[in-house]
């Protein structure tokens, strides 16, 4: 089990509190709060560094989107060198 702090938001949305000590728990607990909803921040010396919160249907949809744009934009492009020229090249 998560040694979290519990609290609770407005629109009574589980606000979850775990330390960077703490967090190499399974990370699998943590996304499985987030995906019912709860707000997990982590903190560092009692200090939030970070948080992990569900994303909403709108930004999923934003994401798919933009995902379907990115795509339609790569057919029919090409690089005029080979992939593992180009690949040595960003390593450069």
């Amino acid at each position: 089990m998560i040694g979290l702090h519990h609290g609770r938001g407005k629109r009574g949305r589980a606000l979850l509190t775990v330390r960077v000590s703490e967090a190499g728990i399974p990370f699998s607990e943590l996304l499985d709060k987030v995906a019912n909803g709860a707000i997990v921040t982590i903190t560092r010396h009692g200090t939030p560094v970070a948080a992990l919160l569900p994303i909403s249907q709108t930004q999923q949809a934003d994401i798919a989107a933009t995902v379907r744009e990115l795509k339609e934009f790569g057919r029919g492009q090409s690089l005029d060198i080979p992939i593992r020229d180009a690949m040595e090249d960003g390593r450069r």
